[in-house]
């Protein structure tokens, strides 16, 4: 498998998938045509689809599953495509952060990972809204947007940042 021309690859394809989400966020009424209820797929409230999940995470598919054949998926939305009997397996997030997304919140992104057997080799985030796009594999560093991401060199704890993240939602939220 040649990893540099995956991550190209997935690279420009999640990009312009993003298109569709920053005209959907622009656009309010746009936004609210693609919300679906939960219940149409049986889903407990605190669950969010859009229609959007399904048509980004079916291009995706479709484009990476064209070029690499050689690649299983895992998907949640179009399940009917996922295999487990292939060397490496893609896993999608067509919008990571739904429940962001869905209140204009730019806390979402579109998320792809491969992993061969166990093991994870790639990954990509993309965040459309601020136009970050985060991606690396085995053997080729993590980039922002092109550019190297370093670790902090930082071991003192009192001088580094910490961020923690809760949670995005609770069962009884009713939104």
């Amino acid at each position: 498998m040649n990893y540099v021309k995956l991550l190209e690859s997935i690279n420009e394809i999640v990009v312009k998938e993003g298109e569709l989400l920053q005209k959907a966020l622009s656009s309010g009424d746009a936004l609210e045509s693609h919300l679906k209820t939960n219940l149409e797929k049986g889903w407990t409230d605190h669950d969010l689809n859009t229609e959007l999940d399904e048509k980004i995470e079916l291009e995706i598919y479709k484009k990476i599953s064209k070029e690499f054949p050689e690649i299983g998926f895992h998907l949640e939305e179009h399940q009917e495509f996922n295999s487990d009997q292939k060397e490496f397996t893609c896993f999608i997030d067509p919008i990571d952060g739904s429940k962001y997304f869905a209140k204009k919140v730019p806390f979402f992104a579109i998320s792809v990972g491969v992993m061969k057997g166990d093991e994870p080799i790639l990954g990509v985030i993309y965040n459309p809204i601020s136009n970050q796009l985060y991606s690396g594999a085995e053997g080729i560093p993590t980039t922002l947007n092109g550019k190297e991401v370093k670790v902090s060199e930082e071991t003192n704890p009192q001088s580094a940042m910490i961020s923690v993240d809760l949670a995005s939602h609770k069962e009884n939220w009713e939104n």
